[in-house]
């Protein structure tokens, strides 16, 4: 399969971000000792996988600044050696230690490429497991002509 288009993996990215949440619904009302300290800088690889073959491998970079349970993450992406800062989100992490956006400077709506047609967020997760100094991403797209996309990979705190 061709390589990708970086542009259409950036927009697919930070439009797909933005999407990241659900599950748990409301702010969270215990004391903050009870959230999980995500703070901090994480980094490793991403794979981009269409209908499951590994069509790019991504260096990703998120930061993470956290008050109690609100969180807001600044993320870079790097893509043929060019970084590729994306947009700031704002969320709340839960005890368990799921993030939930509740602000963005994204938009959610479908991106368009030339190659595979309307790109649309499906299923979007990131998850800061309690006790571990690891993110999980995982984000699912759909395309019209390219089949299903599928970003994941877990990146270490540093």
């Amino acid at each position: 399969m061709p390589r990708l288009k970086a542009f259409s993996l950036i927009v697919m990215f930070a439009t797909i971000t933005v999407a990241c949440g659900g599950g748990s619904s409301g702010s969270p009302t215990s004391p903050s000792s009870q959230f999980p300290n995500i703070a901090g800088t994480y980094a490793g690889q991403l794979s981009l996988k269409i209908e499951g073959q590994v069509v790019e491998n991504i260096t990703a970079r998120l930061v993470a600044v956290q008050s109690g349970s609100e969180v807001t993450i600044n993320s870079r992406i790097t893509i043929d050696g060019v970084p590729i800062d994306l947009p700031a989100v704002t969320g709340n992490i839960d005890t368990t230690g799921f993030f939930t956006v509740t602000a963005s400077g994204a938009s959610s709506a479908p991106t368009y490429d030339q190659t595979c047609g309307y790109i649309t967020a499906t299923a979007t997760s990131l998850n800061f497991p309690y006790g571990l100094s690891t993110v999980q991403y995982i984000e699912i797209a759909t395309t019209d002509y390219c089949g299903t996309w599928n970003v994941s990979g877990i990146l270490t705190r540093y």
